[in-house]
């Protein structure tokens, strides 16, 4: 196996992780937000733990989104537009 198809490879796994996570992560933000659909809906208000689980799952689908990105990209520099967009991520997500 030649050095290109181990990067490669390794691109691919990592792609896959990601989406996985991004994947997961959707389900656990679902989970919190609606937990009605999967029939565990205890209370008719919102509480801490509802909050805490939508934001972790909203956490996985911001970390499962750039570790894919940051893999496509592969050793490139990337450009500003996309450290911006990160950014502006990043802070969407402490707000």
């Amino acid at each position: 196996m030649n050095d290109s198809n181990l990067r490669k490879s390794g691109l691919s796994l990592r792609v896959r992780l990601g989406m996985a996570m991004v994947i997961f992560g959707l389900f656990v933000f679902t989970l919190g937000v609606q937990p009605s659909f999967f029939s565990m809906d205890r209370s008719p208000v919102v509480g801490f733990i509802q909050i805490a689980v939508f934001l972790v799952g909203l956490a996985m689908i911001c970390i499962g989104g750039d570790m894919m990105l940051n893999s496509l990209w592969g050793g490139e520099e990337k450009r500003i537009e996309n450290e911006i967009r990160f950014r502006l991520v990043a802070y969407g997500y402490v707000i």
